[in-house]
């Protein structure tokens, strides 16, 4: 390659020096996303970099980007069904006769008893 420059009149110090940094800078926009994928979902476990890495750099690629969202929606909806389990068990685990109350759900029962708050029905009955 050299030899065809020096053929053309050209030496390899006249090279245009954008035209030779466009591969390195387009490496760091990839490995600069490829860090940024990582950080914002980071693996539970190292050995789950490698896998991380690839749904990042597809999700970069027009032809494996619609996967790579199906692969993470699925991800979401199973961290959602098992937060939901938890949820559900903890519920069940709170109160022997159902769902755990709050705070607020006694405070009102016990406004209710003493008489300070009124249902919306008894607010239309007096209408």
């Amino acid at each position: 390659m050299a030899s065809q420059r020096a053929k053309q009149g050209e030496s390899a110090a006249g090279a245009n020096p954008e035209k030779d940094n466009l591969p390195e800078e387009r490496l760091v926009q990839v490995l600069d996303q490829v860090v940024q994928g990582v950080l914002n979902a980071p693996p539970p476990t190292a050995a789950g970099v490698p896998q991380a890495i690839m749904e990042t750099l597809c999700l970069a690629h027009p032809r494996y980007k619609d996967w790579a969202e199906f692969r993470a929606k699925k991800a979401e909806e199973k961290q959602l069904q098992e937060e939901l389990e938890l949820k559900n068990k903890t519920e069940k685990l709170g109160a022997p006769g159902g769902p755990r109350r709050t705070m607020k759900d006694k405070a009102l029962e016990k406004a209710k008893e003493l008489g300070q708050l009124s249902s919306p029905r008894d607010e239309e009955d007096q209408e």
